[in-house]
């Protein structure tokens, strides 16, 4: 299982030796769940800025729009805590369901369904996906 987003963050070579490695793992009708972006509404909602406070500690991501060639998002994030400032950065592939699910048959699995965060088939306006794949 991948939650949250945090499949994506190799380049797509290394990204695409993480599927192979899971179905050659997994025994034969094994599942692999995914959770991730639904990058069909990231680009529709996208937001540049986002803060969140906890108490006087704030956390702000930047992020120019997703990059149409890479399908990456690059985040710039300032942490304020105690009142240090800390910054960092991370990316992280955005992917669209039929471009996840051709990724995963070719890695080895035979079955991929999509679903949005309440179980439901996988629509344009999901916020969250959900994949399943079936080895």
């Amino acid at each position: 299982m991948s939650w949250f987003t945090a499949y994506g963050n190799f380049d797509d070579q290394q990204n695409k030796a993480v599927l192979a490695e899971v179905a050659r793992s997994l025994r034969p009708d094994g599942r692999f769940l995914v959770e991730l972006n639904n990058r069909d509404w990231i680009v529709r909602n996208f937001q540049p800025h986002r803060a969140t406070q906890a108490g006087d500690d704030f956390m702000i991501d930047q992020s120019p729009p997703p990059d149409p060639l890479t399908g990456r998002v690059t985040t710039r994030r300032t942490i304020i805590r105690g009142g240090a400032v800390r910054h960092t950065s991370y990316s992280v592939r955005m992917f669209t369901f039929t471009e996840l699910r051709d990724w995963l048959l070719d890695a080895g699995f035979s079955v991929v369904d999509g679903y949005d965060e309440r179980g439901e088939p996988l629509a344009m306006d999901s916020r969250r996906m959900i994949v399943v794949a079936r080895r």
